[in-house]
């Protein structure tokens, strides 16, 4: 079999039969997926590492828990899964012992393939009142105008490219700045995106 060219479905039916390649090659295939997902998520005196972590334990639960009878693709399944995961980590976070990810942000406005943003996501689970519901897009909508105001035209530029999943290097290459160049406007976003 080349995993290479392989379904997701054929993967996973390799994976539940044991096969220890076939894990690793749908773990290489949706680890991009992870990280971008991770990388929407902004915390404040944390680390991104920590947020990817908990999405690849979210593809792992993805991996054993897919039902290819309920209808879903597994990238559907496996993208839900992710997101489900690192707003449980940042939920659980409320604990004093992971303060640095009580102040979790989200920069995604983006919507998924059911046209429903990451934020929305969260509102509709926490608020059931239209009339908050209303009120806290608001607020997110504000707070992330807000952040972007802070930021300079560079500043806005390396944030949409960094929450799209490219690394330091590779935006360095795009923007035809240093890597390092690129590591301290990323420092400077961190520093004015705490509220």
């Amino acid at each position: 079999m080349d995993y290479q060219l392989a379904t997701d479905d054929e993967l996973i039916a390799c994976i539940r039969a044991g096969d220890d390649v076939a894990m690793g090659t749908l773990l290489k295939k949706y680890n991009p997926m992870v990280k971008r997902e991770a990388r929407t998520m902004f915390l404040v005196g944390g680390d991104t590492e920590d947020l990817i972590q908990e999405g690849m334990i979210g593809l792992f639960g993805a991996i054993s828990d897919y039902d290819p009878k309920k209808g879903a693709s597994f990238s559907t399944f496996a993208r839900l899964c992710v997101e489900r995961r690192i707003i449980k980590a940042i939920a659980a976070s409320k604990s004093q012992k992971n303060i640095p990810l009580n102040n979790a942000l989200s920069f995604d406005s983006t919507e998924d393939e059911e046209g429903i943003s990451l934020y929305e996501k969260l509102e509709s689970e926490l608020i059931s009142d239209p009339e908050e519901l209303v009120i806290a897009r608001e607020a997110t909508s504000e707070l992330i105008t807000g952040i972007r105001a802070k930021l300079s035209k560079m500043e806005n530029i390396v944030l949409d490219y960094y929450l799209d999943g490219l690394n330091y290097t590779e935006i360095a290459a795009i923007m035809g700045k240093q890597p390092k160049a690129i590591d301290n406007a990323i420092q400077r976003i961190r520093k004015k995106a705490i509220v």
